[in-house]
């Protein structure tokens, strides 16, 4: 009688297939390294997503591989987080592999019983996950991607398990049909991206019905567009996606409309591109500086969907991230006022699919000449279509009944449309009047202008001044200060500061520029921009208009406004951090905030005119300003985002510091230059800074900056494993804080003395330490009482008792999350898995862990390699312990 076999059990089904395992190229050598890489790839995907490799069932196919997953492994893992980790493995393989040893996966997941025999597995659930993998629409998306893997999943685990959790993102997935042999269903196939990224969609299979579509950053058409037939047929016919990366290039002389036609021209062909429309001015010929290759880059990332802390610095890593997201996406990128070929190439898509339309007027024949841009030379209107631009604004019985006068009107701009705009405008506006008289006032403008008649900017800067000289005075002043702002665009209250006038003045002189059409409202009622030949033009009159004194007044103003604003911003989110005065004595009042949600927005808003006036200040001679602004917002945490380098900021404020010889700014400016340098792991130099600073804090009687520069220095020093050094220096900085009556100071003294005689493994004087931290901050600084409970927490797991450790760490998780302290939770759910691990909870340990890498990979700190070492050896069965490493405790 035949043994009674096993019932069935329900099991979560994957199996994968190498596409091309048996082709002819591929030796026998290549082939074993394809399936030790592709093994390698799948322990370790498995491992980082929080899955044990060692608890699934496995058996090998040759060319793949079937994996049945225990039942009580959520299986949403199997459709989140593992498609992308394995997609990342998959990239670092080929990116060490040979041509014919590199490894382009299909994958299919699926979930139902399975019988065990003798032999091994079998189930219909088995079979249908192996029709999947076979289905003709996911070879052709895998075939169709730049990726290394396709996955799809059956309709039951896409209606069960991926609909219903986020963090799966169903909305990556499309709906396809499946007819292989006998089997007739539809399965959901989804590309993965990049680890940490959106997944790449758009590519072969289209969107799914109401999936929200990519970025839409084209500006509004501008109204009252006309002709130009013949090269919007140009530039339709060239905006198509094919088999290269399309690029336009539209040139030509000032004021010619070249903006305007892109614009146009690029709302005509968005449907063609489904993966979004990208809009990047890069100010080439602004009064300001053109815009770098990375902060245009750090931009259009943003507008992708990339979250701040997982942008690159480096320039060459954020235009490989860039490139490798638009990889089989079809996307429109306009790319406006470009200077230089120089500029625009860091932003040119790698692969076909996509479309550049790129304008300037500088010399750009080598993107013609190395990428094979097809250029369009943009000439002035035509005689007729200026004369239906005036029949549109100025209205069709006006131009109609002086047909003379319209003419000399369109001819003394030139038949540049931004000249005829500016001309029709201010003849709309005065109804009563005359074509042949406006034609006379611009005669007499004509003859006053000393320029040249070949200059390219005659005619618009004729047109221009027509209109500016019809402004009053205030307003007419306040249009040649927006040139003088560091940023591109500008708030009211940074107008205020500008002009030196009431809140409401100002706002009423800006909306006045705006009917004028002088300035554009970006947002409305919130931000105005001076952009293009307007910018030039209240800058050339800057020039001559306004005295140095007072231009050099209107930019202290502005900037003055910022910096008090920001310490404003500072004291409300960061009353604890220890920071110099930051005010200057003859700055403006600042904006208030009611809350500090509403400072946080207002950091985030205005990101990049901080930027600016980072930089602004030191060139424009402000160096007081120059120093104090970066550790303004250097104490905001700004530095966790990558808006600009911070060690070069810091770097300008100390150049700042020393220049205005201010002694108290150069030691505060080397502090925080320590700090950015410990960032980044670089203790020595970060010592160094903080000694240099202590001796002059010292110096200068700063007794609060001597313990801060003393705490930052042993910090240094406990991270160089200088413990007993460290010990003196801790010892040091709290003697001082006593001294002075400054409770957080002892609190962070107190709290680093823990840390270091946790180091030389005094155990007991570490907890003593940590204790009266703790005691000292409640109530004082709620961040130090955070790290003084993470101390303990890291004190009691070293010692050995884990459920003392949780319950600590816990409470400092619970403050930082509070505080929105990110270093330290990274730091606290780092120790919190150590902690877990020691207990015997491998599974919470993996689970903290994912969670601090994710924190510090949003930090782009050192320590996320760390951490993702302990998910590779956690797979290990025998490992309840790992090695001790410093806490990365930061500054008061």
């Amino acid at each position: 009688m035949a043994a009674e076999r096993p019932p069935a059990v329900h099991r979560a089904i994957m199996c994968v297939d190498v596409a091309g395992y048996g082709d002819h190229r591929r030796t026998n050598r290549d082939q074993v390294a394809v399936r030790e890489g592709l093994y390698r790839a799948l322990r370790r995907a498995f491992i980082r997503s929080g899955l044990r490799w060692e608890r699934c069932h496995r058996e090998d196919r040759g060319d793949g591989v079937l994996i049945l997953v225990p039942s009580e492994v959520p299986k949403e893992l199997l459709a989140g987080r593992l498609p992308v980790e394995l997609a990342s493995e998959l990239e670092a393989h080929n990116g060490g592999a040979g041509p014919e040893a590199r490894i382009r996966l299909r994958a299919a997941v699926h979930a139902g019983e399975v019988q065990h025999d003798d032999h091994g597995v079998a189930g219909t659930a088995i079979n249908l996950a192996f029709r999947l993998l076979e289905a003709g629409p996911l070879k052709d998306a895998l075939r169709g991607s730049p990726g290394t893997l396709a996955l799809i999943a059956s309709e039951w685990f896409y209606e069960e398990v991926i609909r219903h959790h986020p963090a799966s993102d169903p909305k990556a997935y499309r709906q396809v049909p499946v007819a292989v042999k006998e089997t007739l269903t539809r399965g959901w196939v989804r590309l993965p991206g990049l680890p940490g990224l959106p997944s790449l969609s758009g590519l072969v299979l289209g969107r799914a019905p109401g999936e929200p579509e990519g970025p839409r950053q084209l500006p509004a058409a501008v109204r009252d567009f006309v002709g130009r037939d013949a090269e919007l047929a140009l530039l339709d016919d060239r905006l198509t996606p094919g088999d290269d990366v399309v690029i336009a290039l539209v040139t030509g002389t000032p004021g010619v409309g070249k903006t305007a036609l892109a614009v146009h021209a690029a709302h005509r062909a968005r449907h063609r591109f489904p993966g979004g429309q990208l809009y990047v001015d890069l100010r080439g010929y602004a009064a300001e500086p053109a815009l770098a290759p990375e902060q245009a880059l750090e931009g259009v990332l943003h507008a992708l969907g990339v979250p701040a802390g997982r942008i690159p610095a480096p320039p060459a890593a954020r235009s490989a991230l860039y490139r490798s997201l638009l990889d089989g996406r079809r996307v429109l990128i306009v790319l406006d006022n470009a200077a230089s070929a120089a500029q625009v190439r860091p932003l040119l898509p790698g692969a076909p699919g996509c479309a550049v339309l790129v304008t300037g007027r500088g010399d750009l024949s080598g993107l013609t000449a190395r990428e094979g841009a097809r250029p369009l030379e943009l000439a002035p209107l035509e005689p007729a279509e200026s004369r239906a631009l005036l029949r549109r604004i100025v209205g069709a019985e006006r131009v109609d009944a002086e047909p003379g006068a319209a003419a000399d009107l369109a001819r003394h701009c030139a038949h540049l449309p931004l000249a005829l705009r500016v001309a029709a405008e201010r003849a709309a506006a005065r109804p009563g009047l005359r074509l042949a008289g406006l034609v006379r006032e611009l005669d007499e403008r004509n003859r006053l202008d000393v320029l040249g008649a070949d200059d390219e900017h005659t005619a618009p800067r004729t047109v221009l001044s027509w209109s500016y000289h019809a402004l009053p005075p205030p307003a007419a002043r306040m249009f040649r200060l927006l040139a003088l702002h560091p940023g591109a665009e500008v708030s009211p209250g940074a107008a205020t500061a500008l002009a030196g006038a009431g809140p409401g003045e100002a706002r009423r002189l800006l909306d006045r520029l705006v009917r004028a059409h002088l300035l554009e409202e970006a947002a409305p009622g919130g931000r105005y921009r001076l952009t293009g030949l307007l910018r030039c033009y209240a800058a050339e009159l800057a020039e001559t208009e306004e005295p140095r004194r007072d231009r050099s007044a209107a930019v202290r103003r502005v900037l003055a406004w910022y910096l008090h604003t920001a310490d404003d911003a500072r004291r409300l989110l960061c009353p604890h951090r220890v920071a110099p005065r930051l005010t200057v004595p003859d700055g403006p009042p600042p904006r208030r905030f009611r809350s500090a949600r509403e400072a946080r927005e207002w950091c985030e808003s205005e990101r990049d005119n901080l930027v600016a006036a980072v930089r602004h200040a030191p060139a424009t001679g402000h160096h007081d300003i120059g120093w104090r602004l970066p550790l303004a917002l250097w104490t905001l945490c700004l530095p966790r985002g990558p808006w600009t380098d911070w060690v070069a900021a810091h770097r300008g404020a100390l150049d700042s510091a020393r220049h205005s010889g201010d002694d108290a700014g150069e030691a505060y400016a080397l502090g925080a230059l320590g700090f950015a340098r410990q960032d980044r792991g670089r203790f020595e130099e970060a010592a160094n800074h903080f000694l240099s600073a202590q001796l002059i804090f010292k110096y200068v009687r700063d007794r609060r900056g001597e313990a801060w520069a003393l705490h930052g220095l042993g910090y240094a020093l406990r991270r160089l494993h200088r413990y007993d050094e460290a010990i003196l220096l801790h010892r040091q900085a709290l003697r001082i804080s006593t001294e002075i009556g400054d409770a957080g100071g002892r609190a962070w003294s107190l709290g680093g003395l823990g840390f270091a005689y946790a180091g030389r493994r005094r155990h007991a004087e570490a907890l003593n330490h940590f204790e009266r931290a703790l005691c000292i901050a409640r109530g004082t600084d709620r961040r130090a009482e955070g790290w003084a409970l993470y101390g303990l927490g890291h004190a009691y797991q070293t010692l050995g008792r884990p459920e003392q450790a949780t319950g600590h760490y816990g409470r400092a998780l619970e403050i930082f999350r509070e505080i929105g302290d990110w270093r330290g939770r990274g730091e606290t759910l780092d120790g919190l898995g150590k902690a877990h691990l020691r207990a015997g909870r491998p599974e919470a340990a993996r689970a903290c862990w994912t969670r601090a890498l994710e924190a510090f990979q949003d930090l782009r700190s050192p320590q996320a390699s760390r951490v993702r070492d302990r998910l590779l050896i956690l797979d290990d069965d025998t490992v309840r312990e790992l090695p001790e490493s410093e806490a990365a405790v930061p500054s008061p």
